[in-house]
């Protein structure tokens, strides 16, 4: 599982590009509550950049307003392809596949539209596309919906939030990777600790998850 991003990009106006190699490339973000498809609370992130990447030393004159599902109902599939280690396996995150999530996908495209419209944010930010599509968003934000799900699904990319392909389950479902103790079953003097344990989605960035999960296994260990 993953979280799905789609994006506002820009060309900032001279006056508000970033300066500098060491730049933040995430200036802010925001979680909110779409209140649709049983998402619950905190199921999705705003995200704002000044910049995108670096253009030789320096940021690109570039930014984005992004909008991402932070609890993703959709669920894809890892699969090795062969018994050597060092061969990469298959993996395909399936993004988008439940209905909820293009539902509340398609709520948060539409929210940065509204937001791009406001004059203080025009100013900075002006002719904003859909994500690598060139069509400009307040257009794609306005398609119906099966337009704007095929639209979606060809544009959407992750936030490098990957979890949950050794996932935990209890003591009494063999079905896991790992056991609660994250012991990999059918495997002696192996654990895992790490995103790959997650059961379900996790409605936050990963790294400091990943540090609480660790810290946890080291205390039983210890």
């Amino acid at each position: 599982m993953d979280h799905p991003i789609l994006r506002a990009g820009f060309a900032l106006a001279p006056e508000h590009a970033a300066r500098g190699a060491d730049a933040r490339h995430t200036n802010c973000a925001l979680t909110y509550s779409s209140g649709l498809g049983g998402g619950g609370e905190r199921d999705m992130i705003m995200v704002a950049y000044n910049h995108r990447g670096l253009s030789g030393a320096e940021p690109a004159p570039a930014g984005a307003v992004a909008v991402a599902l932070y609890d993703a109902f959709s669920r894809g599939a890892l699969r090795l392809v062969s018994p050597d280690p060092s061969a990469q396996p298959e993996v395909e995150e399936n993004m988008l596949s439940h209905p909820a999530d293009r539902l509340r996908l398609r709520d948060g495209v539409r929210r940065p539209a509204a937001l791009l419209r406001q004059p203080a944010l025009a100013a900075l930010a002006p002719a904003p596309e859909f994500g690598e599509s060139g069509l400009p968003f307040a257009e794609a934000a306005a398609l119906p919906d099966d337009a704007l799900d095929a639209l979606m699904l060809r544009e959407a990319g992750d936030i490098q939030h990957a979890a949950g392909t050794c996932r935990m389950t209890a003591h009494e479902d063999p079905r896991g990777v790992v056991d609660p103790e994250l012991r990999v079953r059918g495997a002696e003097g192996l654990r895992v600790a790490d995103a790959s344990i997650m059961p379900t989605d996790c409605r936050a960035n990963l790294h400091f998850t990943c540090v609480m999960i660790g810290e946890a296994l080291a205390r039983r260990m210890g």
